[in-house]
């Protein structure tokens, strides 16, 4: 039995090659197959000692990569942290964007640690990575502080505070025009109408989404919308608000014809008319309207299904 602080035989028995940084980027490449996070950290370990020897900004970054790759698979946010915080260590000697957009990476995967359910400290990291947003103005770490405040939403208990949450992301988005940004908004306000009793409040958000959703016309954009339509649905008692709600995820499926979206209107339609008067023409009409969309929704998933079979059995085939 191994003694518990003695490094795995796998970080020592790499075939290196002589050129330091192509040792370096040797012990990087380790990191990326390796699963367990003190092996990772070991051989981020092995790279600073190779950097005492061999002061390069590119064995720095390698090391920094590397212990980037260690918080991917560390599940302890605190141990995230301190990872993080060694990259930001690299990032004091060796003043590369690189480095910088590894360290907020870093921060942005201790936000998303499972084990991290203070949002003030969610919050509080990813305002971290917007002070590195302000020594490097780059797309890439206004994403990463993007997805740091998305999941700062995540455990927000008040409603308001999420959607305060979602207009930061939207400043994030004024400065960097990306629609990967306009998605980590879009699922902000999301989850800013998760809950919400006020229909009304609830399609303000969808049209917020909407706003995005006319600037940057993705189907994930337009799922998101179609949940907060479909959310108000279940809080609404009132038959034509209802079904007009979903009429209007109807719309969404006419501009992205895909199964989740179906799935959201077909559900929404059946909220509609569980309100209608019991065997009225209405409530009889909902229903019809609502198995309709639901049999497209499953016809689109066999088709799905179908696809991804055939490109699986061609890749076979080569």
């Amino acid at each position: 039995m191994k003694p518990p602080n003695e490094k795995p035989l796998a970080v020592f028995s790499l075939a290196l090659p002589d050129n330091p940084v192509e040792q370096a980027n040797a012990l990087f490449n380790a990191t990326v197959d390796e699963p367990d996070a003190r092996s990772r950290e070991a051989l981020a370990d092995r790279i600073g000692e190779l950097l005492q020897h061999h002061n390069t900004p590119e064995i720095a970054l390698a090391q920094a990569e590397a212990l980037l790759n260690v918080t991917a698979m560390e599940p302890n946010a605190r141990k995230r942290e301190a990872l993080a915080h060694r990259i930001g260590d690299l990032l004091k000697h060796y003043n590369t964007p690189e480095i910088a957009l590894a360290q907020a990476k870093a921060l942005r995967n201790a936000a998303a640690a499972v084990d991290e359910p203070d949002t003030r400290s969610r919050e509080a990291l990813a305002d971290r990575i917007g002070e590195l947003l302000e020594h490097y103005n780059m797309p890439e770490i206004a994403f990463a502080q993007a997805e740091a405040l998305l999941n700062a939403t995540t455990g927000e208990p008040n409603a308001r505070k999420r959607e305060a949450l979602a207009d930061r992301i939207g400043e994030l988005l004024n400065r960097h025009n990306t629609p990967e940004i306009a998605l980590q908004q879009a699922m902000a306000l999301y989850n800013a109408a998760v809950g919400e009793p006020d229909t009304g409040k609830s399609e303000v958000l969808a049209d917020r989404i909407g706003e995005l959703l006319n600037r940057y016309n993705t189907s994930e954009i337009a799922l998101e919308q179609a949940k907060v339509l479909y959310n108000a649905t279940c809080s609404e008692q009132d038959t034509r608000r209802c079904e007009a709600v979903a009429d209007r995820i109807g719309e969404l499926l006419k501009r992205h014809s895909t199964p989740e979206i179906a799935l959201l209107q077909a559900k929404a339609l059946r909220n509609a008319a569980v309100h209608a008067p019991f065997l009225s023409l209405r409530r009889m009409s909902l229903a019809w309207r609502s198995e309709g969309v639901r049999r497209a929704h499953e016809e689109m998933c066999r088709r799905a299904a179908g696809r991804e079979k055939g490109g699986g059995d061609s890749g076979t085939e080569n």
